[in-house]
């Protein structure tokens, strides 16, 4: 009876280390990978439709605020809805967000140009360092 458990016990242990695991891995992968969609697809949007303007009440809502109203949905839905489905629906609307924000923090650093170099200096920048901590575990584990 105890080398059942003992083998149940062993067993749980791998399937939640594989799960563990997996998160680790497919998390940042999906954030990633949607913050580069969202960055595009803020920039296409504009290129495609350069006079839209959302106006309310007077005030001119950029997409700096969709961005993080992703970053606020996939936050909540992160710490209130457990499994692999939930990590991923909240991976990706949190690269979405963190994409469509970083489309506008030239607009912002820049005093107003929206086609400022920096934008994507710092874009590029985050790509470069989020590539490098994605492979740095496997780096880390062949030491």
């Amino acid at each position: 009876m105890a080398s059942i458990n003992r083998k149940v016990i062993e067993q749980a242990k791998k399937e939640i280390l594989k799960e563990v695991s997996l998160r680790r891995r497919e998390a940042p992968f999906l954030v990633w990978l949607f913050s580069i969609i969202g960055f595009y697809v803020a920039r296409f949007f504009v290129i495609l439709f350069p006079d839209f303007k959302l106006i309310v009440f007077g005030y001119h809502i950029h997409h700096f605020y969709y961005g993080v109203v992703l970053l606020a949905i996939s936050g909540s839905l992160a710490i209130t809805f457990k499994g692999i489905k939930m990590v991923r629906v909240s991976c990706i609307l949190y690269g979405l967000g963190l994409g469509i924000i970083f489309d506008e923090i030239g607009f912002f650093l820049s005093g107003g140009d929206y086609w400022s170099e920096i934008t994507f200096i710092i874009f590029y920048s985050f790509l470069a360092t989020s590539i490098m901590l994605y492979f740095l575990w496997d780096f880390l584990r062949s030491l």
